[in-house]
Formats: C-alpha cells, sequence, structure tokens
C-alpha cells in the first residue's frame, strides 16, 4: 500500500498487512483521479463533492479498470474518508443546520447521550428518522407537538415500511419514535396518543416453511419404532402359539369332563 499522508504511521501499517490494503488504495487512487479531473483541491473536499462524486461520476465512471464501481462501498468510503481528514484538520468541520427541526434534533440528540447514555451510532440513526417525521410534518415552521396527530405518525411509519419494507426497519422506526416520545413526555408534552399507534413487528422467526426432512433422516427417525415393532411380535409369537395349543386341547378336555 502506498504512503498516504492522511493516515499516521500505525494506521497505515495497519492497512498495508491486511485484506483491506488492495481496496483502500484502489479506492483512493480513483477518487484521487476524479479531485485531479475536476481540479478540486483536498481543502474543498466535503459532503457537496462526495455527492457530485457518487450521482455524477460513477453511473457514467469511465475510468480505466480496476476501479471500484459499488455504490454502497463507495459511499461508505467516502464516509470515512471525510471522517478521517476532519479528524485531522485538514478540512473544515460540517457546517451546523439551523432551523427549528435542527435545534429540537439537537436537544433530542444531547438527550440520549446525556442522560440516556446511548451510543453515537444509536443516536444518529434516531435522530435521523425523527427528523423525516418533523420535516414531513412541519417542514421549516416552529414544531408544535400538538399539531402532531396520530395518524401523521401512522401514516409515517406505512411509509417508511413501503421503501424498506424489513422487519430490522421497521423495529428501528419504532425505536425512534418511542424514544422521542419519551424525551417529548420528559418536556411534560402529552404524546400518549401518539406513542399508543406505534406497534413493534412480530419477532416470528419460523414465519417461512420449515425445512423437510430428508429420506435419511426419516429413516434414522423411524428406525427405533420398527424395531419396537419387532420387538413386540417376537413376544406375542409364543403367547399366539400357547393359545392356538389351549384352543386345539379345549373340546377333548370338555368330553373327559362329560364323562
Amino acid at each position: 500500500m502506498k504512503s498516504s499522508p492522511l493516515l499516521d504511521s500505525s494506521a497505515q501499517r495497519w492497512l498495508g498487512n491486511s485484506i483491506l490494503a488492495a481496496h483502500v488504495e484502489a479506492f483512493v487512487e480513483h477518487f484521487a483521479q476524479w479531485m485531479h479531473t475536476n481540479r478540486l483541491a483536498v481543502e474543498c473536499i466535503d459532503e457537496t463533492s462526495v455527492t457530485r462524486f457518487l450521482a455524477d461520476h460513477l453511473p457514467r465512471c469511465n475510468c480505466p479498470s480496476p476501479v471500484p464501481r459499488v455504490l454502497r462501498d463507495l459511499h461508505a468510503a467516502c464516509g470515512h474518508l471525510l471522517h478521517v481528514l476532519r479528524n485531522r484538520g485538514v478540512i473544515a468541520e460540517r457546517a451546523r443546520a439551523t432551523g427549528p427541526i435542527a435545534d429540537e434534533l439537537r436537544a433530542f440528540d444531547n438527550h440520549m447521550r446525556s442522560v440516556q447514555g446511548l451510543a453515537a451510532r444509536t443516536c444518529s440513526a434516531q435522530t435521523r428518522i425523527v427528523g423525516r417525521l418533523l420535516a414531513r410534518r412541519f417542514g421549516t415552521r416552529p414544531i408544535v407537538m400538538a399539531k402532531l396527530r396520530p395518524s401523521d405518525v401512522r401514516q409515517f411509519i406505512a411509509d417508511q415500511l413501503v421503501h424498506r419494507g424489513t422487519v430490522s426497519n421497521a423495529a428501528a422506526v419504532a425505536a425512534a419514535l418511542r424514544a422521542y416520545f419519551r424525551y417529548r413526555t420528559v418536556c411534560c408534552d402529552r404524546v400518549h396518543a401518539l406513542a399508543g399507534v406505534i406497534s413493534s413487528p412480530a419477532p416470528w422467526r419460523l414465519a417461512t416453511l420449515p425445512r423437510s426432512l430428508t429420506n435419511a433422516e426419516i429413516e434414522r427417525l423411524l428406525a427405533p419404532f420398527a424395531q419396537h415393532r419387532a420387538d413386540l411380535r417376537q413376544d406375542r409369537q409364543p403367547q399366539a402359539g400357547r393359545r392356538r395349543i389351549a384352543l386345539a386341547w379345549e373340546p377333548s378336555m370338555r368330553a373327559r369332563l362329560t364323562m
């Protein structure tokens, strides 16, 4: 792996000795080539630049292979790149959003971190979901919880599941909304009716049809029963013989008794 001024020596050694070395080098070269073509200095990299790279360049990318072109992988790599550049002071910090929703989300995030002690990743995911709900209902207007109706929450959940109808997404949306309404309860808002429309997905692990048994498994399952039946037949044979002998002697015994 080539030396990079953006990473310290220990990080470069770790990447150079790991299976990620080729992937990191390929991504850095791909992104650097795009920066050079667009005459973009490293100090000017931000979320807007990343969006241009992913949305404009990647669909029409004709860079010589081998270069990574998987959107999901490149999106994650660009996010890590921005994080590293900001930690090393190469680029400016991301500008803070302003407005009623941004202020509300910062207060909610601070409550989760300071009061509940949640991890940064959990706080980020939950504020993102709550932000979509508030933006849909209030837009740029001040947030008034009394104007948020149960039908708004119910429709928001339905729309979120239309975009991604998985059990994990449904659970994440339900958890984020419950956490936010608990926070609003601490703020003395009456949100019990809003929280009441949130339903958790059923954690059914046997929702699909069970795997059928193979012939060998069926034979192994029935083998003890077959042996038991064979033992029963062997036990019954002497009893049947004695019963036949008794039935054969019964007429002669009756004749002797009548004499």
